[in-house]
């Protein structure tokens, strides 16, 4: 047993049977578990556990069978007790055959070991007080539904059902189909009965039977017993294998909840868990589900959109449908707001919200609308507002290069750089004190002086092809000073 059933059958209100090899714990795409051995129900008639934990009620070829089966144990009601119950059962394989499976309610003295009759009867006739949902697939002379139909019938009856789904509503052909899904919502609000019946264990959007003419608690009383009849009728033409794979039933809410993505496989169709907890094709959390086309999930009814809101949608189909739940381009200016106030109605942005059409749109800060300078325009994918000198910040300006500072000016005025260059001769003039201090000058530093005076009278080299430099006279060394 799981660890999900375990929390499920210790929860109050909740009864869950299946029938058939346990697969995972999600409602739509995976089933609960149960105990193989099918010790908690009662079997009435022809009605057996085949292989499989497979509750088999007749056999094709076989005629006038009827039977039963019903959890031994009852359920209690009280007039505000919801129900809501999902099964796995099959038809067939003959299309034509006869005659159904009715999931019943009932509360008859005989408890889980009461039984109807064969052929119309369909198992559940006679049974009172008691609640049938039927999905009938022959139609017989005595009865007063259509083949292929799905009905509410009350206290067993074969002559009138109170409400009833045809051919044409149910959408699909039941007997042969394979293993169909079916669900039964009670909503004691209203007293609302909702059943539904598919090809695939994904909960129909729409029912395809509703009724209100019943308060269950009212019908049964203060407990019912679940389960399942079926009957084939006097000619090989009204028999079929009627089989019951799988009940979950619950007084506390939707039974056998998803509780989250990962029971509900990526690969398949429906791979998100809802807020009811089945598995549908998306979310308000899981939108994977959903094609390019429509990225967006519609949470009330767990169907792939357009859009819902002009969050979802981006130029060049900015607004979206609330009807059609569409993208569509904008056609007034009644359709944009925020940062794009203005719709587009021509040239490359049409059908697009923009900040501005014209410079009366921008405000004095940013005071042209790029769409309107002339000449030249500023090029930009969208139109916006942008300062006279455009949005371009300018340059910053070239530093001024700081003039060197003027020389020094001689005593009597002059420029220094037009005073010729002081001498020895002139230097030891104008100072005679340090020259006499100094001593008079030896004949060796005469000679670096005069050495000193030839290097700076040499011109500094050039990147001119080297030539060789003509000999010169050695200069003579100048007398040192008396």
């Amino acid at each position: 047993m799981t660890r999900s059933l375990r929390r499920l059958l210790s929860s109050a209100g909740f009864l869950a049977v299946a029938l058939g090899p346990c697969r995972a714990w999600a409602v739509t795409e995976n089933y609960c578990s149960f105990p193989t051995s099918l010790t908690t129900w009662t079997y009435n008639g022809n009605a057996f556990e085949a292989l499989n934990s497979v509750i088999r009620l007749t056999d094709s070829g076989v005629l006038a069978e009827a039977s039963s089966a019903f959890v031994t144990a009852p359920i209690a009601l009280t007039a505000a007790t919801p129900l809501h119950a999902y099964f796995r059962f099959q038809m067939g394989p003959t299309p034509t055959g006869g005659d159904g499976v009715a999931f019943v309610l009932q509360n008859s003295p005989l408890g889980a070991a009461a039984l109807g009759g064969t052929s119309v009867k369909m198992g559940y006739s006679a049974i009172t007080p008691s609640v049938e949902i039927v999905f009938g697939t022959f139609k017989n002379t005595a009865g007063t539904a259509p083949a292929n139909n799905v009905s509410v019938v009350l206290n067993g009856s074969t002559t009138a059902n109170v409400a009833t789904a045809s051919s044409a509503t149910v959408g699909f052909t039941m007997a042969g189909a394979g293993v169909l899904s079916g669900w039964v919502d009670y909503n004691p609000t209203g007293t609302v009965l909702s059943i539904y019946v598919a090809t695939t264990a994904m909960k129909p959007k729409t029912p395809t039977l509703t009724y209100t003419g019943t308060n269950l608690f009212g019908a049964l009383g203060t407990q019912a017993y679940v389960g399942f009849t079926s009957a084939t009728g006097a000619t090989a033409a009204e028999t079929n294998e009627h089989d019951v794979y799988e009940l979950e039933i619950s007084t506390a809410g939707i039974p056998c909840a998803c509780e989250g993505d990962s029971a509900c496989s990526s690969t398949s169709a429906t791979p998100a868990c809802d807020a009811a907890g089945l598995c549908a094709i998306c979310s308000a959390t899981n939108a994977t589900g959903c094609p390019g086309t429509t990225p967006v999930c519609d949470v009330p009814t767990n169907t792939c959109v357009g859009c819902l809101t002009n969050a979802n949608c981006a130029d060049p189909k900015p607004i979206c449908d609330t009807t059609a739940l569409t993208c569509r381009a904008c056609s007034s200016n009644a359709d944009c707001g925020g940062s794009t106030p203005q719709c587009a109605t021509s040239g490359v942005n049409a059908g697009d919200c923009v900040l501005c059409l014209s410079t009366t749109d921008c405000p004095q800060s940013t005071p042209i609308c790029t769409s309107s300078v002339a000449p030249p325009p500023i090029a930009a994918a969208t139109p916006r507002c942008a300062t006279p000198q455009g949005s371009a910040p300018l340059a910053p300006p070239t530093p001024t290069a700081r003039a060197p500072p003027p020389l020094p000016r001689a005593r009597s005025g002059a420029p220094a750089a037009s005073a010729p260059r002081p001498t020895l001769a002139s230097a030891a003039a104008a100072t005679p004190s340090a020259i006499t201090r100094a001593g008079p000058a030896s004949p060796a530093s005469s000679t670096r002086i005069a050495a000193a005076r030839r290097l700076r009278a040499t011109p500094p080299p050039t990147c001119a092809s080297p030539a060789r430099p003509t000999p010169t006279a050695s200069a003579t060394p100048a007398a040192p000073p008396a």
